[in-house]
């Protein structure tokens, strides 16, 4: 599970194709704006150490350490070594508070426990169902018990590109004319709820900006509401 982030995948219309999870989502885009109200959140409930699960360019990392966060990194060792992503961890290593974790090996084998994970378009991209779940339970394993989790995803945005022609799995290939595709797939909220309830966390906000955000916020057993 996880030993690559390349995935060799026999679409439906019985070719083979192959899917690169690291390109799911563009380097060097502007950390979301919700971010800073999540901030406030965290610091309101105490919360000071905050894993950041598919960190990609560190884009909501660097805000959160600039906030006096400890904040973990999590990607694959592919997606840290693309240049805006070695050059954002190059300023954020300046930081004492600042720590980054190779997927999935030294992930899964840390045994540090955080007071809030952040998952930002990253269940939705990956491919095969069961590693979702998986994934899930062990952020869960991260997490202590007054702990929360932030949830970002979209639904509905990329509609005009998915058709029958780029199915794969449960979801759609993206870039048919790339060597390496993206995956992508959508949860309705209530499945994103379902989701998180299967590993006992409850969702207690959802911020969002626009129509297609599903930014949704959960409490472990034992966390605070938002108010």
């Amino acid at each position: 599970m996880w030993e690559s982030p390349i995935y060799k995948l026999r679409a439906e219309n019985g070719k083979y194709i192959f899917i690169d999870v690291t390109t799911s989502c563009a380097p060097g885009l502007a950390p979301n704006k919700v971010i800073i109200e999540i901030a406030q959140f965290f610091k309101k409930r105490k919360v000071k150490r905050v894993l950041d699960v598919g960190a990609g360019s560190l884009r909501h990392t660097r805000p959160l350490l600039r906030r006096g966060f400890q904040v973990c990194a999590v990607e694959y060792k592919e997606q840290f070594a693309r240049p805006a992503c070695k050059e954002a961890l190059k300023r954020a290593r300046r930081s004492p508070n600042f720590s980054a974790l190779i997927f999935p090996n030294q992930f899964i084998k840390d045994e540090r426990k955080f007071d809030a994970a952040i998952i930002s378009f990253v269940i939705p991209t990956m491919p095969k169902a069961k590693e979702r779940q998986k994934l899930l339970k062990i952020i869960k394993k991260k997490l202590r018990k007054k702990s929360y989790i932030v949830w970002m995803s979209q639904y509905g945005k990329n509609q005009n590109s998915l058709s029958p022609a780029n199915k794969v799995n449960d979801g759609w290939f993206l870039w048919a004319n790339r060597k390496y595709h993206s995956f992508y797939t959508e949860f309705t909220n209530e499945e994103i709820d379902e989701m998180l309830k299967k590993i006992k966390y409850e969702r207690i906000r959802s911020p969002s900006k626009r129509g297609s955000d599903q930014f949704r916020v959960y409490k472990g057993e034992g966390g605070l509401g938002w108010a």
